[in-house]
């Protein structure tokens, strides 16, 4: 079971993955789902910079908190271990597949990922 903060992480995740209305009511909802996810993810790497808490997401049943828990653990939990990044960039790696927007993004995002990280 989540505790509070991870439950309105999953939580801000799942509305930010809502379906478009594309009303301007709408980009300012989800601009906000998109911040406190963020804030939600810093209070959590200033607590355990290893993401040993925040992981639980990287297997959560929405690709959405999935992928977003991903990109947070990769930008923010700067103490994390080698298992842990690889989870998080398959988590990505899976949010690359399609031929979607989003899917694009991600593809995009990996390819920048890996010319600043490459293997070693």
């Amino acid at each position: 079971m989540l505790d509070a903060h991870l439950s309105e992480y999953r939580a801000q995740a799942l509305a930010h993955s809502a379906p478009a209305r594309g009303t301007d009511a709408w980009v300012k909802w989800v601009n906000s789902a998109a911040d406190r996810l963020r804030e939600i993810a810093i209070l959590e790497a200033a607590g355990d910079p290893t993401a040993s808490r925040f992981a639980v997401l990287l297997a959560d049943d929405s690709a959405s908190v999935r992928t977003w828990a991903a990109h947070h653990v990769l930008e923010l939990f700067h103490n994390r271990s080698p298992e842990l990044e690889q989870l998080a960039l398959k988590a990505i790696e899976a949010a690359a597949l399609g031929d979607t927007a989003n899917a694009l993004g991600e593809r995009m995002w990996l390819e920048e990922w890996r010319s600043t990280h490459p293997v070693g």
